[in-house]
């Protein structure tokens, strides 16, 4: 009988539990320097295209920019921006395309932290020439974005234009030059000031180019028609200082401006008519305001 002992099995999933790990460390190298999630993080909310390029993914950041870029000039040059459902429609589809450049670079860089082979953009110099190259045209974009996009956003500060347009309101102009070209009498405008082209009114155009205003005891006269006032609020005099331009034949290329709340208007009555490169765009919604029943059309 065969007394040895013989070596007694463990159970299947022990085997191998003693072979020493020789998969590949997460060893920094001159082209091999694995990605930290949190700096991705952290790129991806300061600047997302530094963030993607960070982890390799470098035109996967600027396509998500020229992406808002086109969805917001598509929106502004078609018009169908002034919608305000379609203008939170399209704040809300920005706001996802900028979550998305926070996380995205996070979630790739959680799987390249053992190891990352570098781009030849992976460089600090190439990470400011994308800050750069893309963040002043962005910031000029949407500074500009009036004459870029076709559409103008504003705060209206006072109650010039009330009960029409409150004080604190927010509304969306259609910027594009064919509306511009196109305006008539009873369009609410955004405008230069006539005394201050730096500073912006909202107001209504009750005048247009050849006609003949006069602003006296009767109310408000165009070419000797008395004008309708069922949706102005105060009196149409202002005081003898401020009524410098009640009786004007307007220019080719003028236009005469008043604000609704006629007693508290800054308007042609004192600073005269505004010429048509004046008019920015025709204020068509209010998009915000304290008094959410007061939003959609302004008319």
């Amino acid at each position: 009988m065969n007394s040895r002992a013989e070596p007694v099995l463990g159970n299947l999933d022990d085997i191998g539990t003693h072979i020493p790990d020789r998969r590949p460390s997460a060893k920094r190298g001159p082209n091999n320097r694995p990605r930290k999630p949190w700096l991705a993080l952290v790129l991806g909310i300061v600047h997302s295209p530094i963030a993607f390029a960070y982890v390799g993914r470098g035109f996967l950041g600027i396509a998500l920019v020229a992406l808002e870029i086109a969805l917001a000039a598509a929106a502004g040059w078609t018009g169908v921006l002034q919608s305000i459902v379609v203008y939170w429609g399209l704040l809300s589809v920005l706001l996802v395309i900028m979550t998305i450049g926070i996380f995205a670079p996070w979630i790739i860089a959680r799987g390249q932290t053992r190891s990352y082979e570098l781009r030849w953009y992976n460089r600090w110099y190439w990470y400011l020439a994308i800050a750069v190259a893309l963040a002043l045209p962005l910031q000029y974009a949407f500074a500009n974005k009036e004459s870029l996009f076709g559409f103008g956003t504003y705060r209206v500060p006072s109650a010039s234009m009330a009960p029409t347009i409150g004080a604190g309101d927010y509304v969306l102009a259609d910027t594009r030059p064919q509306t511009v070209a196109s305006l008539r009498a009873g369009d609410i405008v955004v405008t230069a000031s006539a005394s201050q082209p730096r500073q912006l009114f909202v107001k209504r155009i009750v005048g247009m180019p050849g006609q003949h205003v006069v602003v006296g005891e009767g109310g408000l006269t165009i070419d000797g028609v008395v004008q309708d006032r069922s949706h102005m609020q105060g009196s149409d005099m202002l005081p003898p200082e401020a009524m410098k331009f009640i009786d004007v034949t307007l220019g080719a290329n003028e236009f005469y401006l008043m604000g609704d709340n006629r007693a508290n208007s800054r308007d042609s009555r004192s600073e005269g008519p505004y010429r048509r490169s004046d008019l920015r765009g025709k204020a068509t919604t209010i998009w915000y305001s304290s008094e959410w029943w007061r939003l959609g059309v302004v008319h």
